[in-house]
């Protein structure tokens, strides 16, 4: 039978946590992968500082007619909307690095995987990410 003592088991154990981390930081640091929408957030890494995303965000709620209730943090931003029909909007932003921020987009209570990524693809078209049609 095979022994294993406690210290070798947790630093084997520490190796492969900070292995897949590392690898999280560097596809993120790279802006790889794109969206994802789960638990009724939309999230994408963009390879953007955060203050020119936050301007982006501001710029992409105007333009979509919605009105910032709520903008506060400036490294890691917090905004608040509203759709006409009351559904809130929140839009948080991380800085990961000096060039890259995660876009976190959430509308209504539940999500809304639809309206989510409008939303994302506006703040994505101010920052010149897609085209804008």
């Amino acid at each position: 039978m095979w022994r294993i003592s406690m210290p070798v088991l947790a630093a084997a154990a520490l190796v492969v946590f900070l292995s897949g981390c590392a690898a999280v930081i560097v596809g993120a640091a790279a802006g790889a992968g794109g969206a994802a929408y789960a638990a009724g957030n939309m999230d994408e890494v963009v390879g953007k500082p955060v203050l020119e995303v936050h301007w982006a965000a501001q710029k992409a709620l105007q333009e979509l007619q919605l009105p910032v209730l709520e903008d506060v943090g400036t490294l890691k931003v917090k905004m608040k909307s509203k759709f006409s029909d009351g559904t809130e909007v929140w839009i948080s932003l991380k800085k990961l690095s000096d060039t890259a921020t995660r876009i976190r987009v959430r509308v209504g209570f539940k999500g809304d995987e639809a309206r989510s990524s409008n939303i994302l693809r506006a703040i994505k078209q101010q920052l010149g990410l897609v085209d804008g049609h």
